[in-house]
């Protein structure tokens, strides 16, 4: 039996900010540059990207805005509340939103395609073998 794509759901841990899409995302992919260590407070960054005029945000934001290794103007967005990491947004990629995995519903199934910025990674930090990993940017 075929199930039916509905919405995919995201909220902080205090539920004041959430986020819906409308579809897919339409890539995911693992970061583990020191700027998203350091947003997410992890060893690296797992974000899920939805085309942006699919997606609504609900709640009160705090943004840092940050220059990125490769030139573009990133976004990063957390509850203003609970400090939640949740949003990530590049001016290289303006119609897409990153989406912090973990803020997504318990039964997303996150599927990242590679890991980029490689270079920047944890010491012991294990990447899958199938999986592609970039020194930097996919686009680079």
């Amino acid at each position: 039996m075929q199930t039916t794509f509905t919405h995919i759901t995201a909220s902080c841990q205090c539920k004041q900010v959430t986020f819906t899409a409308v579809k897919p995302a339409l890539l995911e992919l693992v970061c583990h540059c020191v700027d998203c260590q350091r947003f997410t407070e992890h060893s690296f960054a797992k974000l899920s990207f939805f085309k942006v005029t699919d997606t609504q945000v609900r709640g009160e934001l705090s943004q840092e805005i940050l220059q990125s290794n490769t030139g573009n103007t990133v976004t990063r967005q957390r509850c203003k509340q609970c400090g939640t990491a949740m949003f990530d947004q590049s001016t290289g990629f303006p119609d897409i939103k990153g989406v912090v995995s973990e803020t997504l519903a318990p039964l997303y199934q996150f599927n990242p395609r590679f890991h980029i910025w490689v270079s920047q990674k944890v010491e012991g930090v294990i990447i899958e073998d199938d999986c592609k990993q970039f020194e930097k940017n996919f686009y680079v």
